[in-house]
């Protein structure tokens, strides 16, 4: 009888004084004070309209509150409160997400109670990396997106919540290399088709980002193609000149050619 007259009083408070009900958890929690005033106070809300209404937590502080946001909880659960308020277009992919379908929580990349850690854009998206490693070494290479210097983050490129359909990497890398994406009357297939084949987007030790050097990322698909330089200069039938040279020496324009003779992409 006293728990549910103890969860009726607290539910109230939740509904109608969030300031009280806000009071009641800050007489232990009050290192959340200051916080709290900056974000999610501001929109009248109170711990217990995301924590739930805890009256177990209130009676013994030991036993966790009814919803929690700790490291290791499943997604799914623990994104059910924020997502209660925050149904904007753009969360309505989260369910079918690389995140959602990984089981990501919100407060996996969202900091609750420090807004400061909110920035979308700080410096290197520190929030990606740490998970996403190995894109993160990429930052550190000599060739790289200015992450680093602030001017991007990775939210420029890849929507953390989850977008309708799938972009291909071309439709995002075009947004700003527009010079690169045509319409041209001699199209390149790479480029329509995956940006990727030919680029490393996170980092690179090559010029403008290759994942090869030219002539062997060029051959890794013209391996049929007759070419002096192709021909074995032992045999007398190559040209010293050309063997091993970059493709790009001659075929200055591998995006794509509005030249009435650039079908070799030469002009």
């Amino acid at each position: 009888m006293t728990t549910g007259l103890l969860m009726l009083s607290l539910l109230c408070l939740t509904l109608l004084l969030p300031e009280t009900a806000l009071a009641a958890c800050l007489k232990c929690h009050d290192e959340q004070e200051a916080p709290l005033a900056f974000q999610h106070r501001t929109q009248g809300l109170a711990c217990t309209q995301c924590h739930g209404v805890s009256a177990a937590h209130e009676d013994k502080p030991r036993v966790s509150p009814d919803q929690t946001f700790r490291a290791g909880a499943a997604g799914e659960a623990a994104s059910a409160p924020c997502l209660h308020c925050h149904q904007d277009a753009e969360r309505r992919f989260w369910p079918t997400s690389d995140h959602g379908q990984a089981d990501v929580a919100c407060s996996s990349c969202h900091a609750i109670h420090q807004p400061e850690r909110n920035d979308p854009g700080e410096p290197a998206s520190t929030k990606c990396e740490s998970c996403h490693a190995a894109e993160a070494a990429r930052l550190r290479y000599p060739v790289t997106h200015p992450l680093q210097a602030g001017s991007m983050a990775c939210s420029d490129c890849h929507s953390p919540h989850g977008n309708e359909g799938s972009l291909l990497p071309t439709d995002k890398c075009v947004r700003c290399h527009q010079d690169k994406n045509g319409p041209f009357l001699f199209e390149h297939e790479p480029v329509t088709e995956d940006c990727a084949l030919c680029h490393e987007p996170h980092g690179s030790t090559l010029p403008a980002l290759l994942n090869n050097r030219p002539p062997f990322l060029c051959q890794s698909c013209h391996m049929a193609a007759s070419h002096p330089s192709r021909m074995p200069v032992a045999a007398g039938g190559g040209d010293l000149n050309m063997t091993g040279k970059s493709c790009l020496n001659c075929h200055q324009q591998v995006h794509g050619s509005n030249h009435p003779s650039g079908a070799r992409f030469t002009r």
